[in-house]
This record gives C-alpha cells, structure tokens and sequence, in this order.
C-alpha cells in the first residue's frame, strides 16, 4: 500500500531541509551573519561558529510550516490566519520606540540627520534630540518628506524617550511609544493654502492600512465651525509607521480611526465610531444691541469693567470683566496706580471663537500663582486689541 502523498511531501521536504543544515554547517568560509527581526532585548554576540546548530534548528521548522501549509491547501482547508508579532514584555522609553517602530532599526545615514541642518530657525525641541535614532520615516502624498527625530526630556521628574516628527517645514509634538500604540501620535494642518485638511498618524509596526473616521462635527461646541452633512472615512496604506492622508473638509482631532493588518484583520480601533455622526448644539451670540451696534463702528465704545473682589488682601485672586460686544475680539489690560514690582500681569488673550456678542468675558489678572500684591489702590484698563481702552475699574488691596 502506497504512503499518503502529504505524509510523503512532509517527510522529503524534512529531510531536505536537514540536508541544506549540514551543508551551511560545514561552510567555514562564510562571514555574513543572519539576517533577521530586531531582537526585542539585547543578545549576547553568537559567535560563527553557531551559524550551523542555529540552521540545523530553524530549517526543519520552516519545512514543517510548509509541510502543514501544503496540508491545508490540499485538503482544501482554509489557511490559518498569520500570527501577531509577539511583543516583549514593555520596555519604557527608548527600547520600547524603537520595538515599536520597525523605521527606527533600519540603518542610520547621513541623509537621515540633514534634517537637523534643514531646520531654519532651529525648532525648540521638547527635549533633547536623539541623533542616534534620527531616520527619514516617509513622503506624503503632498510630497512632504517626514522625520522621526526621537527626544530625551524630562517628564513628571524623570528622563524618557519621546517621538517627535519633522519635515523641512517644522514640525514638533512629543508622544511616548504607549502613546502611539494608543492611536495618539497624530497631527492636522490646514490653512496656508492647504485645500481642507492633512492628516497624519504614526502607528506600531503591524498596522499597514489606516481607516480616519472623520466626524459630521469636527470641532463640537465652537461657534461657526462647520457640521457636515456626513461622517467621513478616508483610508490611507502605511508607509515607514506613518499613514498620512488629504481630506478636502475642516477636521478637529482627535477622531476616531481604524488600525488593520495587511490580511484585512483590525488591529484596533480608537475613538468613538458611533459619535462620528452625532451633532451638539453650539452657543450662539446674543441679539444685537444700541451698544453692540456701536462697538461695531468704534471699538473704544464705553463698555463697563469690573474687578471682583474690589476689595483684597496681598494673596487675593482678581478677575476683570465685562459684557462681550464684538464676536471673538481680542482683549488686552493694563494696570496703573500703585506700583508693585512683585506682580506679573499676563495683559489679556487673543479672544476665542466662544467670545460672542452678550456673554461675560473674564480672566484673572495676575498670572503667577503665589504672588502677593502690594497695599494701594490699582486701575485696570481694558481694550480691543490695538485700539484705546473701552473702560477702566479700580480695585483696592488691603495691608
């Protein structure tokens, strides 16, 4: 009786592969070491030597896996889904970026640190660069080329690894390796001439395709940004960690997003899926008034400002404020009277989108926690930005 013709193919292809182990065994001439995945810790030197017992060991493996993969096929099984790559046990800092992301263990070259000379004016790092690990990741479809520009700082009192990406344009942000495989490594750029919006996202190796799910509502509660008539979901393959695409819409992050596998599988998904549809009111400016309508011809309109308390001792906390006239100005404040050279006064914002017509602006009008004001009295005057006050109060500080 003849042998079952997949025990057959099994055994020849076992036994050819032990054959091939003692020829590379007894190849004493060779200098090239294998090649193979990043160790995930360190390993002692193997010396040549080993190359022999280390085929002898691996090549009957993958001609059993060929072996069962033949199986499979012939019986018309469907072939078991690949493996995950199996993490080591988590390394923090810059061990853990660099098992993470397979374009940190490519090779260094001198094109991968240009990037620091390209930089003008030099960028203010998060910390410090960490030009040993500095590589060229990939170019976006818009023809900008990224950098991963991995950085030393110091964070809650202690030293860590953070990625920070880079093209000739700028760049900054600084994510830990926890933070990426968490889906939070990811930037927008609109504006400048940019049609809608860029979207880019680093991602752990394994991830080869990016799903961004785009919401009806980018930036939920703020006062004239745009609500869409739809969610969105435009995907983008994976190319050196990164998955960048070009969206012709407004886009807030951060949004939800789906990680695959290169079989399809997901990976992960991050974010809300269900809330990218959903809708929340935003606040609206009050009517328009005689006063409003004023402001509207001339920013120096008298407005009143108060000072709460009015009355305060050296640790006291004041606020200024007064009613909103003009949708999203920008304020400034000066401080006159008594002189107090233990103050700092932070002299106002550049306004905000929720700045509308009848709400309450406010602010505090020391900007250092635990300075202690001087005994007198102090005016505060307020004013648009780049225009004479609108108002002035006056506030008194107790010995």
């Amino acid at each position: 009786m003849h042998d079952d013709p997949i025990a057959l193919l099994e055994r020849e292809l076992v036994d050819a592969a032990r054959r091939r182990a003692v020829a590379v065994d007894e190849h004493e001439g060779s200098s090239h070491e294998p090649r193979g995945p990043w160790p995930s810790v360190p390993r002692p030197a193997r010396r040549r030597s080993s190359l022999g017992a280390v085929a002898a060991v691996v090549l009957p493996g993958v001609a059993v896996v060929v072996a069962l993969g033949a199986l499979v096929v012939l019986h018309g099984g469907k072939t078991p889904a690949p493996v995950a790559r199996a993490h080591a046990a988590a390394v923090p800092g810059r061990q853990q970026l660099i098992d993470s992301l397979g374009v940190l263990r490519r090779s260094q070259t001198p094109a991968d640190l240009r990037i620091l000379s390209q930089l003008t004016p030099p960028p203010s790092f998060f910390g410090t660069p960490d030009r040993s690990l500095i590589r060229f990741a990939t170019t976006t479809p818009w023809g900008e080329r990224l950098y991963f520009v991995p950085l030393s700082a110091r964070t809650a009192g202690r030293r860590v690894e953070q990625l920070s990406i880079f093209s000739t344009q700028g760049g900054g942000g600084a994510s830990t390796a926890a933070e990426i495989e968490a889906g939070q490594e990811i930037g927008t750029e609109g504006g400048g001439g940019i049609r809608g919006t860029r979207i880019t996202v680093v991602v752990p190796d394994g991830v080869a395709r990016v799903a961004f799910v785009l919401p009806r509502q980018p930036s939920p509660g703020q006062y004239g940004a745009p609500i869409y008539p739809h969610s969105l979901t435009a995907t983008a393959a994976v190319h050196g960690n990164v998955a960048a695409v070009q969206i012709d819409r407004q886009s807030g992050i951060p949004f939800p997003m789906i990680w695959y596998a290169a079989d399809g599988q997901v990976v992960k998904r991050v974010g809300n899926l269900a809330a990218a549809d959903r809708v929340v009111a935003t606040p609206q400016p009050g009517p328009e008034t005689a006063l409003s309508r004023a402001a509207e011809r001339d920013p120096t309109t008298r407005n009143r400002v108060w000072v709460t308390p009015a009355v305060g001792g050296p640790h006291a906390i004041f606020k200024l404020h007064f009613q909103v006239l003009l949708d999203g100005a920008g304020y400034s404040y000066r401080l006159s009277g008594t002189r107090c050279p233990a103050i700092t006064v932070n002299g106002g914002d550049g306004g905000g989108t929720n700045d509308l017509r009848g709400r309450i602006w406010s602010d505090r009008v020391d900007a250092v926690d635990g300075q202690a004001w001087c005994p007198g009295s102090y005016h505060l005057s307020a004013a648009i930005m780049g225009h004479r006050p609108f108002g002035t109060a006056t506030f008194k500080v107790t010995g």
